[in-house]
């Protein structure tokens, strides 16, 4: 399905298919997670063991990339995306894996969330899991992640979100 439809703004007269929902979250998904790798990979790179010797000046460059990834790229795509999944929970309610039968881990957008949109998703995820659109693990998910549970949940789906996914594959073949 080529349909991306990235602005949920009145544009739009009708609400999107279930189909189409889910191509709008594969975006989004794709859209938080790109940079959220590179990321993990250059955090990775610095667990590498003492036993390798590495140039101290290899080591203050990586510090600095991944400084200006995150401030420069990965702070205001966290927060356009946040914007983006708000604005699409409020109009057409939360996209869950349970609620439109999909695998795409959408609620990482809200783990994502800086710490002054926290207070406007907590009491949006409450509304959402309620309303029966969001499951108890994504909201347990996002509420250990904001520091209010001490233990994680356990993952009722077998995803391991480090390695490449069939949604993200998927993103891609809808860009073109």
């Amino acid at each position: 399905m080529a349909f991306i439809f990235l602005s949920f703004g009145s544009c739009m007269d009708k609400e999107p298919t279930r189909e189409e929902k889910i191509s709008i979250i594969k975006q989004l998904y794709y859209d938080d997670q790109k940079y959220q790798r590179i990321l993990a990979m250059l955090e990775e790179y610095e667990c590498i063991p003492d036993s390798v010797s590495l140039p101290i000046a290899l080591d203050k460059k990586t510090q600095l990339a991944k400084k200006i990834i995150f401030k420069e790229i990965l702070k205001p795509s966290d927060k356009k995306n946040t914007k983006r999944l708000i604005d699409f929970t409020k109009k057409y309610g939360f996209p869950g894996m349970d609620y439109l039968d999909h695998d795409v881990p959408i609620y990482l957008v809200f783990v994502h969330a800086e710490k002054e949109d926290r207070k406007k998703i907590m009491s949006l995820i409450s509304k959402e899991y309620k309303a029966g659109r969001m499951s108890e693990f994504e909201m347990n998910y996002i509420l250990w992640n904001y520091g209010f549970k001490d233990d994680p949940p356990s993952i009722p789906h077998p995803i391991n979100y480090r390695k490449d996914l069939e949604i993200l594959k998927g993103a891609l073949e809808n860009k073109k």
